[in-house]
């Protein structure tokens, strides 16, 4: 088979606190002149939803970022984040940070401790203020842009689409600025909070149980702080560790039982989560392609085609694009290499000097290749359709005294976990057999340990 993939750009972030479902408390003095005022309609924190009394902050900025003097205190009024931000503003910049617990999508209970959430909202371009993960992430780059001379607007633009790539997700605005997000709405900008929210949740949980902290939340907090701060200089994460534990996570995660955990959390607003709005924004295939940018014909002949959807071709617009192997087509023209605009068919095909092969991953690359990220990709098929192979994994829950303690081992193929019982191992592991990822338990449980095995 063969498949096309695409990466992309940057995000945005704010700080916000919140005091209780009523009015909030402020001090200081406003900014701006007297004629001018601004007010939000409504306000969201989120990483997971933080919970009911999470505590919200709403700071005045200037144009430059710099704190007026003048602060709101809100508070979160129900456990899905939602507050009510009843002030009147005297500059449409607001700082956000919002501290509180959040819920954990991945394990699907509360976090065991805080977390505190920043961004920066534009009230002239949009009345909410809403603060999440992603807003976070872009905080600092935001920033550094102002310091350097660039608008708010500009700034929040570059910043997201940076975000966005150092993630493998293309640009594209009908994504939505990072501060209007919300998890409880529908379209690709709210599902891309949803999976990268759940991707950073599975990287926090896995590095707690691999240092045996067992504190998700201190590592998660730790993640996105190292995150933030690479991010803020170039654009760009840098760091070996973070992407390697971000990468881990993205193959690691299990979409279907999160989406069953948030479905389970919003299931008093009648809200249901599907795998696929993680997984199409998450490279979980560790190929540096989200899921979304990744097709597979279902049958092809040596002679046939594929073109592109229109958001591929959205998100390279404006850039000079060529394909690995095959034969690339614009508007059923063949070239070498073309500058694509918005409305552009792109397809590609079997080529005279560079065939792709059964099996074979053809790319199209965009301005060569995109900050080191490999595009669009599609898995070229001869033949009936092969589904590529998933991740087989397994996950030992042992209870002692009531205390449940995970172990958490995503296994390729082969490989289990186990714990010394009185001088007896209890041992599994995970293996393919067939096209089914099923559980082997060599020995079974005694001792007073009960064991929970899982393959998925």
């Amino acid at each position: 088979m063969t498949s096309l993939k695409h990466a992309g750009s940057a995000v945005l972030v704010l700080m916000i606190t919140a005091c209780g479902g009523g009015g909030g408390s402020t001090t200081g003095g406003g900014t701006g002149s007297p004629d001018s005022s601004y007010t939000a309609t409504s306000g969201v924190a989120q990483k997971g939803p933080l919970f009911k009394g999470s505590t919200v902050t709403a700071q005045e900025l200037s144009a430059e970022l710099a704190p007026t003097g003048k602060q709101y205190s809100f508070q979160t009024n129900s456990d899905l984040g939602t507050f009510t931000p009843n002030a009147t503003f005297g500059s449409p910049y607001i700082g956000l940070s919002a501290t509180g617990y959040y819920f954990d999508e991945v394990q699907g209970t509360v976090s065991t401790g805080n977390i505190t959430l920043t961004g920066i909202s534009d009230l002239s371009s949009a009345q909410v203020l809403n603060v999440n993960l992603l807003t976070t992430l872009a905080y600092q780059r935001i920033q550094t842009l102002v310091a350097a001379g660039q608008s708010v607007s500009v700034a929040t633009v570059q910043a997201e689409k940076e975000v966005l790539a150092a993630l493998h997700i293309p640009g594209g605005a009908s994504y939505g600025s990072f501060g209007t997000l919300d998890l409880s709405q529908s379209g690709n900008g709210n599902k891309i909070l949803e999976a990268v929210s759940s991707l950073f949740v599975e990287a926090a949980d896995t590095a707690a149980v691999a240092g045996s902290s067992g504190n998700a939340s201190g590592e998660l907090a730790s993640l996105i702080a190292s995150f933030q701060s690479d991010i803020a200089d170039n654009g760009v994460i840098d760091t070996a560790a973070t992407n390697a534990a971000l990468a881990h996570a993205a193959v690691a995660l299990n979409p279907t039982a999160i989406a069953a955990n948030l479905t389970q959390r919003y299931a008093a607003a009648a809200i249901a989560f599907s795998p696929t709005d993680i997984s199409n924004w998450i490279d979980t295939s560790g190929s540096g392609v989200v899921g979304a940018f990744t097709f597979q014909p279902a049958a092809g002949a040596a002679s046939s085609s594929f073109t592109f959807p229109s958001s591929v071709v959205n998100a390279v617009a404006g850039t000079v694009v060529t394909v690995s192997s095959g034969q690339l087509l614009v508007n059923g023209v063949a070239v070498s290499s073309a500058s694509i605009q918005a409305g552009d068919t792109v397809a590609v095909s079997v080529g005279s000097v560079s065939t792709p092969q059964p099996g074979e991953t053809v790319y199209l690359l965009s301005n060569g290749v995109h900050r080191g990220q490999r595009q669009p990709e599609w898995r070229w098929i001869s033949g009936p359709f092969r589904p590529a192979r998933r991740h087989c994994r397994g996950q030992c829950r042992q209870h002692v005294r009531g205390r449940p303690d995970q172990f958490d081992h995503p296994q390729d193929h082969s490989g289990g976990c186990g714990n010394d019982v009185g001088g007896v191992w209890h041992n599994w592991q995970c293996q393919w057999h067939g096209n089914n990822c099923q559980l082997q338990l060599p020995d079974s449980s005694r001792g007073g340990w009960q064991w929970q095995h899982h393959c998925r």
